[in-house]
Formats: structure tokens, sequence, C-alpha cells
């Protein structure tokens, strides 16, 4: 009996051992099938279901804890969303039967992984995952067969885990995989739309060879070296590839002329396009709109016969292009006005020199950062600008133009100024700069018309200069110092009056040429300063001055090295001719007499009066236009001749005006003689004012056109101001998405449950064994 129970123990112990190690057998099989499926490699997939995407987004966006364990397998904690649907899941996976400690967690670890990682990219909208039978969640502990999806009371679709790689130094490598797929990820960009133009052959997409070639030329000599040689090297096959790197493009000597821009639509950060060697033909200009960037354009336009009517152009080809802060065209045969510019309120410089515009010179005051203008060499006419108002401005270059009247108040404006060569009735003493000092006035060779004056026997003194020229502006106050006056100066060598008719379509520049030509009249006056007058002269006329059209040149008394004002005044004279009181008309015994008959008509042949002039027959006479109130002279004011028995008839145009005339008649005053009572001669007033020459300050860039020398007392020096351009860049931020990389590793699902079940029975043996 006692053999018999000695058997039938050692027969159950071998039974009960046997079962052990069939459990363990069970149990090393899970826990190795776990530890090969705890990684997945990720491979790219281009076409994936709505329901994985949506799985994919929640996991990244879900928080996560991760914990690692004492134990040697580590397991991470269901979404608590899980939990919370199956408490029977919750008993198994997060209630040992033994209590576990956790070593420290990293607070880093623990925070939420939306925090760490970027957000993924926006989903389609997917449907609702359909409710589960809440009976699968007691097949947790059951192992999924291959290619059978999860029910929901599994880990989610493609989240594992992490292996346990331990290897006793403390440091598991889990943590550190952790931290580098919590840690910021590189940002990604958002994959580019495809250019029409990748892989294009440059010839295609520009048609112009001369401006592929300037943008080529361009690119080339701005690509950055690398031990001597260059970076990259653009060519017409390749050039599609860097059309980002193009951000200015300039012509270049003896390039050939570009005659269509057709093509830099894909030049997206080109803001400066200057082309002032060649001269463009308008055919070739685009709608600049494709250029958002552009801030700075600089051309130089054809004369080919297109319209280049400046509003036109601005209208079409510029319109929208709000981000210009420099416009030139100069030497462009620009016509028209020019337009309204308020728009465009990021400009600092307009540079319109050297064309054939008309009109008046608009308000520019509302451009808040425009600090230069250039309107020189044109047929702009109206009134001074007032740049006082205008709060940037310190460079104003107006000359050479048809501007009349007087200057503004000009106390609120610093800064250069250029106004030579108009028909401005006055100056300024002197120019500030923008420092309040004085700097170079240039205000010289206005042109004036000024009036005309009867002589007499008993009365032959005049002045030409005051009513013509207004005064000079102190520019600290605004107003006019009644204590600056105005002096002569030589027209040409040698020559302070002229007598002789001056053509009013000769050019400025031109007179004083002109005047080397004409009959020098300087000894044919004395002339003296008026003593608590503003700008006063008294010419006196000498015995014999003839009647007709005399030229002299004023300047302000304090002109000197800073320059200064000076104008060209052009008056008459007309001599009365006395008449025998007895018997009027009548002339000498055995003289013949020859009778003028002049005739003073308006525009329509209306006579508006007349009289005679008779004179011997055979003698010669001049007769000069009489000045009419409330009537313009039209045309030459004065007829030469011989005079003939049969007689003759002269004839005056005159044009009707609304106001004013050609003048006042000056009252003839008494000769005036200096402070020791000596009479001050022509002679004399030359040698107090000596002939000066002039160099203009020196600037920093040259003029398009310097206007050609002349034979002039002062020499005068084109200016210019120099070209600033302020040019902004923007860097544009893109949002960064992390994403799966291709051979990266996953945590999988399937090792997830094989440590689950492995993890149970190895704790059911223990405690057995116990």
């Amino acid at each position: 009996m006692n053999k018999m129970t000695s058997e039938a123990k050692v027969h159950y112990k071998s039974y009960k051992a046997g079962k052990h190690w069939v459990v363990a057998s069970i149990t090393a099989v899970t826990l190795g099938v776990g530890l090969m499926g705890a990684t997945e490699t990720a491979r790219a997939d281009s076409t994936s279901s709505p329901d994985a995407t949506a799985a994919k987004t929640e996991q990244v966006t879900e928080p996560a804890q991760q914990v690692t364990l004492k134990t040697p397998v580590t397991v991470e904690p269901a979404a608590k969303e899980d939990l919370a649907d199956n408490p029977e899941q919750t008993e198994k996976t997060s209630t040992p039967d033994k209590p576990v400690t956790a070593d420290p967690v990293d607070p880093e670890d623990t925070q939420p992984e939306e925090t760490k990682t970027t957000d993924a990219p926006d989903t389609p909208d997917t449907p609702d995952t359909p409710d589960v039978d809440p009976e699968a969640n007691q097949k947790v502990n059951e192992p999924a067969a291959d290619g059978v999806e999860q029910s929901e009371g599994n880990q989610p679709d493609g989240q594992m885990p992490p292996e346990d790689t331990n290897d006793g130094s403390g440091v598991d490598a889990n943590d550190v995989t952790a931290e580098r797929m919590q840690a910021p990820a590189v940002a990604l960009a958002a994959p580019a739309a495809p250019s029409p133009i990748d892989g294009v052959d440059a010839s295609v997409w520009i048609p112009d060879a001369a401006l592929r070639d300037a943008i080529i030329k361009q690119l080339n000599r701005e690509a950055s070296s690398y031990n001597g040689a260059p970076m990259y090297v653009v060519t017409e096959s390749n050039l599609y590839q860097y059309v980002d790197k193009l951000t200015s493009l300039d012509d270049t000597i003896g390039a050939p002329i570009v005659t269509d821009f057709t093509g830099l639509a894909y030049f997206k950060n080109l803001h400066s396009l200057n082309f002032t060697r060649m001269s463009i033909p308008v055919s070739a200009l685009i709608d600049f709109t494709v250029v958002p960037q552009l801030s700075h354009i600089s051309l130089y336009l054809a004369d080919d016969g297109a319209n280049h009517d400046l509003t036109r152009i601005m209208n079409t080809y510029l319109s929208q292009n709000l981000n210009l802060s420099f416009l030139k065209f100069g030497n462009s045969y620009l016509t028209g006005s020019i337009p309204d510019l308020s728009k465009y309120t990021k400009l600092t410089m307009i540079y319109l020199p050297n064309n054939q515009l008309t009109g008046q010179i608009p308000d520019l005051s509302m451009l808040p950062n425009l600090w230069s203008v250039d309107v020189s060499h044109n047929q702009l006419s109206g009134g001074f600008p007032n740049v006082g108002t205008w709060p940037a401005m310190t460079t104003l270059d107006v000359s050479y133009n048809q501007l009349t009247g007087s200057l503004p108040d000009l106390s609120g404006y610093r800064g250069e100024l250029t106004y030579m060569f108009n028909h401005l009735s006055n100056g300024v003493i002197q120019v500030l700069d923008q420092d309040g000092q004085p700097t170079v006035n240039y205000g010289v060779y206005q042109r004036l018309i000024g009036h005309t004056y009867k002589l007499s026997a008993d009365q032959r003194t005049f002045d030409p200069v005051t009513g013509v020229v207004t005064g000079f502006q102190d520019m600290n106050t605004g107003q006019i110092d009644d204590n600056e006056g105005t002096w002569t100066a030589a027209l040409t060598n040698g020559v302070t009056i002229a007598y002789g008719d001056l053509d009013p379509n000769l050019p400025t520049s031109d007179i004083a040429a002109w005047a080397a030509t004409a009959e020098d009249a300087t000894d044919w006056f004395s002339v003296q300063r008026v003593s608590g007058h503003q700008v006063a002269l008294n010419f006196t006329a000498k015995q014999d001055v003839p009647d007709g059209t005399y030229t002299i040149h004023v300047i302000n008394q304090s002109y000197g090295a800073l320059w200064g004002y000076s104008a060209y005044i052009t008056f008459k004279i007309e001599n009365e001719v006395p008449v025998d009181p007895g018997n009027p008309g009548t002339p000498d015994p055995g003289v013949t007499t020859g009778l003028v008959n002049v005739v003073n008509v308006d525009q329509d042949g209306k006579v508006i009066s007349q009289s005679q002039q008779s004179g011997h027959v055979g003698d010669r006479f001049t007769i000069t236009a009489p000045t009419l109130a409330g009537y313009k002279l039209v045309g030459n004011g004065v007829a030469t001749g011989t005079y003939t028995a049969d007689g003759q008839t002269v004839t005056f145009t005159y044009q009707a005006v609304t106001s004013g005339g050609d003048g006042d008649e000056i009252a003839p005053t008494a000769p005036v003689v200096d402070d020791e009572g000596e009479p001050v001669t022509s002679g004399a007033a030359d040698q107090a004012v000596p002939e000066k020459t002039v160099t203009a300050k020196t600037v920093t860039a040259k003029a398009d056109k310097t206007a050609p020398a002349k034979t002039s007392p002062i020499s005068l020096a084109a200016t210019t101001t120099t070209t600033k351009q302020n040019t902004t860049r923007h860097a544009a931020k893109q949002t960064a998405t992390t994403l799966p990389q291709t051979d990266g590793e996953t945590v999988s699902p399937w090792a997830g449950l094989a440590l689950l079940i492995g993890g149970a029975l190895t704790g059911f043996i223990f405690k057995r064994h116990q």
C-alpha cells in the first residue's frame, strides 16, 4: 500500500512538474513572440484608409503617459477612455497581483505628446467608429489571429508598448527613444505645387534672348564661390531652378536691347529692375503686377513713336505695384502731365528729368516717405510747389521748366533746392540745408518780361526792376527781406545791356550767346541803386537812345560763392517825338514829309486806337507798340522802315487780358546819387560786381543728361541727387508637420498583446509555486 501510495505521489509530482513545464513553455513562447513583434518598420504608403488615418491622427493628439517599471516587462496602460468603458480590462492591465513600484519619471516624459510634436496635417473627415460588443473586451488576453483587426478594447492600431532594453546600467533605451520621439521634430514643408517651367528650357518661357542673357549673367555674377569655384552655374536649361535667387536685374554695357519682358512673372523675389544703359521700347513693357515685390524701377524708354503719356504708362503697367519706392523714367520722351501718385505711399524718390512733361507739379504732401523729386528739363508750368508742407522732402530739382510767379513760404523746408532757368519773380537769400546751414542756392537765370518806358527830353530815368523782381525771401521767416537789393551783372563778356529784338522762343540758356552778337548798349545808360528800396535800380538814358528792346541781367545783392538769384529782364523804350504846337504835322518849307499811320487792333481786327508819326522822306523810323491798359501785345512790338511821300500804315495786334497788363509805367524820377553825392555810372557798376566763376557742390551721382556749357558770367554744373533705395525683405514662416519616416521603427500592438498574456501566466506560476 505504501508502495502504491509512494508511486502515486511520484506520479502526481511528475504530472505536476510536467504541467509547470508546459505552462513555462507557453510563457516563454509568448514572451518570445512579444519581443519579436515589439517593433514595426514604417513604410511609405500612398494609399491609406480613412480609418487608419483617423487612428494615427488621434494617436498624435491624445495625451499619453509612459512609466518604466522595475519588472522585466514595461507595460503601457490603455487609454483612459478604453479603461473607463471596460472595467475588466482595467483590472487585468493596470492592477497586478503584486504591488509594482515605478522608477522616477522625467517630467518631460509625462508631458502630452501634442505639446512636444507639431500638429498632424489635416485629414479628411472620417465616419464615427461603430459600436463594439462589450463582450469582445473579454478576449483582451487572447492573441489575435494574423491579419485579423483587433477590437476596440485592444491597443489602437499602430501603437505598441516599447520593448524593454534595460541593460542593467540604469538607462533604459526606451526612455531615450521616447525623448527622441517627443522632442521637437524637424519641420517638413508641405510639398510645393509643381511649377509649369520645371524642367523647361528658358528659351520657351523667356522668349527674348537679350532678357535671358541679362538674367543668367546677373545670377552667375552673384553666385557664391567655394574654393574659388562658383557654387552653381546657371544656363538656359537649368534656369528654372534658380528663379527664386534673382532679386535685382541690371543691364550691362554693350548688351543687346531687351524687346520683351515676358517671363519675369516667374521671378517672384525680383524687387529691382534697372535698365538705363539701353533704351527700352514701350512695346517691351508688361503688366508688372506679376512681379509683386517690385519696389525699384528705372528705365529709359526709346523714341519709338509709341504713346509715351506718363499717366497711361502708370495705369497700364504699374497700376498695382504699390510697393514702389523708386520711380525713374529719365530721358524717356514722356508726354502729358504728372499723374496722381497718392496711392504709392512707399515712394521715396521720383525721377522724371529730360522729358516733355507739361502741366503743373502736383501736390505730393500725401507721400510720407518722399524725400527726393527731380522733374528738371521738362515743360512744366504753373506755380512753384509748396514743398514746405511735404513731410520728408530734402531734395527738389525743378530747373529748366516754365514755372512762374513767386516762391511759396519756404520756412518749413530744409534741404537742397534747384529752381534755375524758370520764370520765377523772386528767390531766397540763402537756401538752408537739413542742419539749418546755408547751402548752394541754385536760383539763377530766371527769364522775365519787363515793362515799356516812355522817355522825353526832360525825363529820361526809369526803373526796369521794381515790379518785375518782387524780392528775396528769408527761409528762417518765410518773409521778403527788405534789405536785400539787386545789382546788374554781365550778359556776356563786356556787355551789361544788350540792344535788339530777343526771340521769345530762344532758350534761356542761349541768351548769353545772343548778347554777344547784339548791339552793346552798356554805355547808353548810367545805373544807380536806390537807397531804402528793396530791389530798385534807376537807369538814366543818355541822349539819342533809340526806341527798341533792351535786355539786362540782374542778381541779388548777396550773390556770392553759394550762388543766389539772377534774372534776365527784357524791357522796351519809347521816345516821345516833339510836335510843333503851332502847326502840328506841317513840315518845314522845302521838306517833303512822310506819314506813318499807327493802328492798334485786337485779335478780331477791331480798332482799339490809332495815331500818326511823321518824318522827313528818306529818313529811317522806328515805331514801338504802345502799352494799352487791359491788353497784351501779340507778336513783334517794334516796326522799322523809311518814310515815304505816299505814307504807310503800321498795325499792332493786342489780346485782351482779364487783369493786369504789361505793367504800370514807372514815373520818371530824378537821378539818384550815392552817399558822397556822386552819380553811379554803368561802368562803375560793372566794376562793382566782378564776374564770378563758381563750381557747383560735388554730388555723388552723375546727371543723366548734362546741359551744354554756355558762354555765361556764371559757370553752371549740372546737379543731381544721390539715388537712395531702401529694400525690405520678408521671410515667410511655415507650420511644420512631423510624419513617420520610411524605415523608422514604431510600436506594434501584437507585441503588447503577447507581453500582456506572458505577464499574466508568469504571475500565475509564481503564485502557485509559492
